[in-house]
């Protein structure tokens, strides 16, 4: 009896994908220039984040389409951690632009020397870069296997779902949305 399932079959949809993923690096480009310039790290760090994760996402479906083949060397491994790191990245940009919005809407300190100022963004810099370094360390006792290569989708991270999977890998996304919600 012949197999319904085929690795060689290409998903009718293809190319709409590739050319969202592109186009999504388009339009998270074309304000970049203005958000670099006022140096507001939370847009900052959003706009970098979500370029990597289109950029990852556009690279594996172009790549990955209609095939499981073996990856070029290392590119799985560092792809599914900037995966992991996105999970914990983008909620953590969020957060800091809405604490950001509170500080203003809330006007503690009207002037803010460059040396406080500095500092400011050298920790959000540091939160906003160093949660998701730590999400990417979290995610090593939980993994079974570096990564999954799925057809037409490219490398995906390998996650057994075991009691300690939902503190280190689950739930911190979810906590750092909820801290930001209390900003909002």
């Amino acid at each position: 009896m012949p197999s319904l399932i085929t690795t060689d079959s290409l998903d009718p949809t293809y190319p709409t994908f590739p050319v969202l993923a592109q186009l999504g690096i388009i339009l998270i480009l074309l304000p970049a220039y203005w958000h670099f310039k006022s140096g507001n790290v939370g847009t900052i760090l959003y706009i970098v984040w979500t370029f990597i994760g289109n950029l990852i996402y556009l690279v594996n479906a172009i790549s990955w389409a209609g095939n499981t083949h073996s990856p070029p060397w290392l590119w799985c491994d560092l792809s599914t951690a900037l995966m992991i790191a996105l999970n914990v990245a983008i909620p953590t940009a969020s957060l800091l632009i809405t604490h950001r919005l509170f500080s203003i809407a809330t006007v503690r300190h009207v002037n803010m020397s460059k040396a406080d100022s500095r500092r400011k963004k050298h920790v959000e810099m540091a939160i906003g870069v160093g949660l998701p370094i730590l999400a990417v360390l979290f995610r090593l006792p939980v993994q079974g296997h570096r990564f999954d290569i799925i057809e037409n989708v490219g490398c995906w991270p390998s996650i057994y779902p075991t009691p300690v999977t939902f503190p280190l890998v689950y739930i911190p996304p979810i906590l750092i949305n909820l801290i930001s919600s209390l900003y909002a």
